[in-house]
């Protein structure tokens, strides 16, 4: 099964969800340029490493790993983590599996 999988062809529930986390990031660190001694503490390696697993998630999302959506799901549900989006990646998980199987089901019928 050879689909093209890109941000184009995201669903809008998961198109919101990676704009919403990239622009939230860049307000995170033009807050912390502005007022570096601001509510939100950033280490230097934050600054590498947020970007990075963003850039992860994102291509999670949009090359619908599934297991890997399934593993940041649960990576969040730890103490420190953000509740709310170990409960929105899991639900990016379901909607991405269902697209899979309908894909796979329409490739299985186009077979015969």
């Amino acid at each position: 099964m050879e689909t093209d999988f890109s941000f184009k062809n995201l669903g809008l529930f998961r198109k919101i969800y990676v704009i919403f986390m990239w622009c939230a990031l860049g307000f995170i660190f033009i807050y912390q340029t502005i007022e570096p001694n601001g509510a939100i503490y950033f280490h230097g390696s934050a600054f590498v490493l947020m970007p990075l697993l963003l850039t992860w998630v994102t291509y999670a999302i949009v090359k619908r790993k599934t297991y890997q959506l399934l593993v940041f799901s649960a990576l969040h549900c730890f103490p420190g983590f953000s509740g709310l989006v170990a409960i929105i990646l899991f639900c990016i998980f379901i909607v991405t599996k269902r697209e899979l199987r309908t894909l796979e089901c329409r490739a299985a019928g186009n077979n015969e």
